[in-house]
């Protein structure tokens, strides 16, 4: 429980109970535009009322309440020190984020109180400079605040860089178990600013586990129908949308908004045909806007959606599935610090080699890149292993795996990781687990020629007790995948592989990632790189590692 401003005892409602139970949720509408409405002094952020005009604050959550919202959320979108500090109010960030809350709560009533946080309002590494740990610390400190006044839940809006969205959600996670809605706003081509797409951002957002994604702010719902679809289609969770109430207008020297209450209300119905459950407002929509919504919405049963349940890596511009199937993506292995070359270059900090080794990668065609750091020891910081994630990124759009050894170097990867990512990992390793369940991320499991070679039930009753117990931790069937090294293109000929590949298949459903020391070579072989990629089909592998590309090899990928 939480004590208000004026002493009230004040209990937490219970937001995913709200969603088990209605059919329908309404949010609340627009903050900041009716505060503008208002009057704010020029030079103040909406978050300054909260200290010295809380009434309006207050008169707004009201209207909303009034309206018949289920939730509506607080005065601190900008309640952050990285965006205050322009107003030399950085200081004040966890205040006036407490101060929010407890003003909402005081009206609030049978509504639930969701704790609004937007974006940082600065650019974060690789392309700012604000790296992925401050903006944590930033984050966690206004939702820390928020919590202990006593949100019921945290809406993390307003998002367009997915990179930022994710540390905001490991924040709540590092503050507590409140609920967490994420919504991210398009431009008209649907992308988001930083260029993501919805299954994107789907693929990347529902795997850490949220309870709520969706889209708001945006042109207006008309705009969004597009992105909703999409959402609709892929997505496994509860979509929410808030759009603005259309485009802005000026007129007489104001900013309006096109649409009315009616006309807003008719093109939110339409969304909510699509399998929308959770609505409500932005910019210039009001709590007449929420109001006419509501009586429409009300009675309203959305229809059941079908998901089908895939995997999928991401990055931020690009999305790769992986059929389970079928042979359906290749990657690229030269990144690998057990090189000498390579090792070098991460120790002298020489980022234009590897640039040069993504680009020479691209050109085959690769699905995903594989970053491999090993063998280092101490020698490497966590500062330089972000620097080369982020220097990777910057080069390419495509998703990226990850084999580190060491938990403290693979965690500040994943910090960094723009999208969602698979990574590799022997046998059984609890903190592993847990960087799995805190970031959303794939594992496959790596066994060795060698190991596979001595084929016996022991070693497959081993590999079905490491697949059953990830899965124990909330983890998909899709999610999980057998890494497998051997030495070369003719060790699939040996007949112990395809029964254990059968196995794996048709017994535990796991996809198979198959790396080869050597790449065969065509001339005076037996196996050319055609049957090489037949062979690796029908055995039913999903994807290989290629750390060099034949000619004839990249001809045939090329032909796919």
């Amino acid at each position: 429980m939480a004590v208000g401003p004026m002493g009230e005892r004040q209990t937490r409602g219970d937001f995913r109970s709200l969603l088990k139970q209605k059919k329908i949720i309404f949010f609340d509408g627009a903050m900041g535009t009716n505060l503008e409405r208002m009057g704010i002094p020029p030079g103040t952020p909406p978050e300054m009322l909260n200290f010295t005009d809380p009434e309006k604050v207050q008169k707004i959550h009201l209207s909303y309440r009034e309206a018949g919202a289920d939730v509506i959320e607080t005065n601190t979108f900008g309640a952050n020190r990285i965006k205050l500090a322009r107003y030399g109010l950085a200081k004040e960030a966890k205040a006036l984020s407490r101060e929010g809350v407890c003003i909402a709560k005081e009206v609030a009533g049978p509504c639930l109180v969701g704790a609004s946080v937007g974006p940082l309002g600065a650019f974060l590494a690789p392309w700012g400079k604000i790296s992925a740990q401050e903006a944590l610390d930033v984050f966690r400190e206004q939702i820390e605040a928020a919590s202990e006044a006593g949100a019921d839940l945290i809406v993390i809006e307003t998002m367009d860089y997915v990179k930022e969205a994710k540390i905001a959600i490991q924040a709540v996670r590092e503050v507590g178990n409140l609920p967490v809605v994420c919504q991210f706003t398009f431009q008209k081509e649907g992308r988001t600013l930083m260029g993501t797409d919805a299954a994107g951002l789907v693929t990347t957002i529902s795997s850490l586990k949220i309870d709520v994604l969706g889209a708001n702010c945006s042109s207006g719902p008309e705009e969004l129908l597009a992105v909703v679809e999409e959402m609709v289609r892929v997505c496994p969770l509860p979509l929410i949308v808030q759009p603005n109430a259309g485009q802005p207008i000026l007129k007489n020297g104001q900013t309006c908004f096109s649409l009315s209450p009616q006309a807003f209300a008719l093109w939110m119905e339409k969304i909510a045909q699509k399998g929308v459950r959770i609505v409500g407002g932005c910019c210039g929509t009001t709590s007449e806007h929420i109001k006419v919504l509501v009586d429409r919405l009300k009675h309203f049963s959305p229809p059941k959606r079908s998901i089908l349940s895939v995997s999928r890596l991401s990055s931020r511009r690009r999305v790769v599935q992986i059929s389970h199937n079928e042979f359906s993506f290749t990657i690229g292995g030269k990144i690998d610090v057990t090189e000498s070359r390579v090792r070098e270059a991460l120790v002298s900090q020489d980022w234009d080699y590897f640039r040069k080794l993504v680009d020479e990668q691209l050109l085959w065609g690769v699905s995903a890149l594989l970053i491999r750091v090993k063998g280092v020891g101490s020698s490497l910081r966590e500062e330089e292993i972000g620097k080369l994630i982020n220097t990777v990124q910057e080069e390419t759009d495509v998703p990226l795996i990850l084999d580190i050894k060491n938990s403290s170097l693979l965690e500040e990867a994943l910090r960094e990781v723009e999208g969602k990512c698979l990574i590799f990992c022997p046998g059984e390793n609890g903190k592993i687990f847990s960087l799995i369940r805190k970031y959303g991320v794939s594992r496959a499991f790596t066994f060795r020629e060698e190991e596979i070679s001595a084929l016996n039930a022991d070693l497959f009753l081993q590999v079905k007790h490491l697949v059953e117990k990830i899965r124990k931790n909330n983890i998909l069937r899709e999610e999980v995948f057998l890494h497998l090294v051997i030495s070369s293109a003719f060790s699939l000929l040996d007949n112990k592989l395809p029964w254990f590949f059968k196995q794996i298949k048709q017994e535990l459903g796991a996809g198979i990632i198959l790396e080869l020391n050597n790449l065969v070579k065509t001339s005076g072989s037996s196996l050319s790189e055609g049957g090489f990629l037949g062979e690796v089909s029908r055995l039913g592998v999903d994807g290989i590692i290629l750390r060099e590309c034949t000619k004839d090899l990249l001809a045939i990928r090329r032909e796919e």
